[in-house]
């Protein structure tokens, strides 16, 4: 049981005690760090206890009190303001699903694993990936009355195979293929808009041999996807 709820002179004894053990001007308690980092008073204790935060376990009879350092919870909060789950991410970008499973597939984007991550992070993509990614897109040539236009939408529907639409992010993104009008009002990528003979002049320049999904190929075949597969 955690000592929450003791008497005021008590409360300022331990934890008076705790910053002399811990060599600090200043600490949190268990209560007070889960809500600067967004958890919960028992996982604070539980990383205190295995040296994952700095802090120290005072014992007062059948009680526990813990005390974590202030400057360590600083340094989580800023490592964890870093990443955004991908729910954010779509947010950020101003994307779908679609577009977001194509970055990841060409490496765009990076989903960051579990171990990887700082412990307190509320998702498992960099919010500065997402950033650098907008930053990337500038204008290019002058949209003229006529044009026909494709947003990434399109790039990544079914119009294009997987193949194809992973090779026209990679050269949009590197700045070969260049957007040429941006949807006033519209946030995020969605907002960017390609010159659709330029889009399509990209795909046959590229490799000739064209790659399919299994399940492409058995939208485009009468095959099965059984059949594919042996």
């Amino acid at each position: 049981m955690l000592l929450e709820h003791a008497q005021a002179p008590i409360n300022r004894k331990m934890k008076q005690m705790g910053a002399d053990l811990l060599g600090l001007k200043s600490t949190y308690t268990a209560a007070e760090a889960a809500r600067e980092l967004g958890s919960s008073a028992d996982r604070i204790v539980a990383l205190v206890k295995s040296g994952q935060l700095q802090g120290v376990i005072l014992q007062g009879g059948a009680n526990e009190y813990c005390l974590v350092a202030r400057a360590d919870v600083a340094a989580h909060k800023q490592a964890a303001a870093g990443f955004v789950s991908a729910k954010d991410l779509l947010k950020i970008l101003g994307i779908g699903r679609r577009v977001r499973d194509r970055l990841l597939e060409v490496g765009l984007l990076t989903a960051i694993p579990a171990g990887q991550r700082p412990l307190f992070a509320k998702g498992d993509f960099r919010s500065a990936e997402a950033e650098a990614l907008l930053a990337q897109l500038n204008l290019g040539a002058q949209h003229r009355h006529g044009d026909m236009l494709i947003m990434l939408d399109d790039i990544s529907g079914k119009r294009f195979s997987n193949a194809q639409a992973g090779e026209l992010l990679r050269k949009i993104f590197a700045g070969a293929l260049k957007p040429i009008v941006r949807l006033p009002g519209v946030h995020g990528l969605k907002a960017y808009c390609f010159d659709e003979d330029a889009v399509m002049a990209a795909v046959k320049t590229g490799s000739g041999s064209v790659e399919l999904t299994i399940t492409e190929l058995t939208k485009l075949t009468r095959w099965k996807h059984e059949t594919i597969k042996s």
